[in-house]
């Protein structure tokens, strides 16, 4: 009965620790694709003052 509570445990830890990562991994993302975007407009502001110089 011991082996199995411990088995039940450990999924239960294993499931927690699953949930925190992927939270973890989403907040990741959104940051890295809010990154993207500026980079994106900065990008293109920079083409349009070279196109505007040139």
């Amino acid at each position: 009965m011991r082996l199995v509570a411990e088995s039940v445990q450990a999924e239960t830890d294993a499931l927690a620790r699953v949930t925190v990562l992927e939270e973890e991994l989403a907040d990741v993302r959104s940051k890295a694709g809010a990154r993207m975007k500026e980079l994106i407009a900065s990008n293109k502001a920079l083409d349009d003052e070279i196109a505007r110089l040139v």
